[in-house]
């Protein structure tokens, strides 16, 4: 646990102190919120993603973390949650952690949306090819509709952060 809490303090002692958040100040309405994501991205995590934005907003924070460590999931409950992010009032952090951790598949995006975006050591983004939800490949004409459209979508959001369109 220890070694763990160490790896990942210095990213987020950096996003504090990026934010002006004083070590030692008193819990104020001002707060960085922090939300995990540990699961696979549906319909139920776009929700709780939108309503964990929500009391944030509500609550006047400074920022919300999103903790990223997720296998992927489903197109459009991704796109639910990237497009939450961009109509955030606040900042939204997302942070690819702790060491061992990934955001492949649909978790690339969500990680790329942040207004920050970073990432622990030993972390994995990518692998972002659109499969069918069992997992199978999506063939023929629908198979390069869904392609062009998730590069597509992955590049938008890369310029939208001024990043690299051509790695999304």
């Amino acid at each position: 646990m220890i070694r763990t809490v160490r790896a990942f303090a210095p990213a987020i002692a950096l996003v504090l102190a990026a934010l002006g958040v004083a070590c030692g100040a008193e819990r104020t309405e001002r707060a960085l919120h922090v939300v995990t994501i540990e699961r696979q991205v549906d319909g139920v995590l776009a929700s709780y993603i939108d309503r964990a934005i929500d009391h944030a907003e509500d609550s006047r924070g400074r920022a919300v973390l999103l903790r990223v460590d997720t296998p992927g999931g489903e197109i459009g409950a991704m796109k639910e949650i990237v497009g939450r992010i961009e109509r955030s009032e606040v900042p939204v952090i997302t942070w690819v952690g702790p060491p061992g951790a990934e955001a492949v598949s649909a978790g690339t995006f969500i990680a790329m949306a942040g207004h920050v975006a970073a990432m622990a050591p030993n972390t994995t983004i990518g692998a972002a090819t659109p499969v069918a939800a069992t997992g199978e490949d999506v063939e023929g004409a629908l198979g390069r509709k869904v392609t062009n459209d998730t590069v597509a979508f992955a590049r938008g959001v890369a310029e939208l952060h001024g990043r690299n369109a051509d790695w999304a």
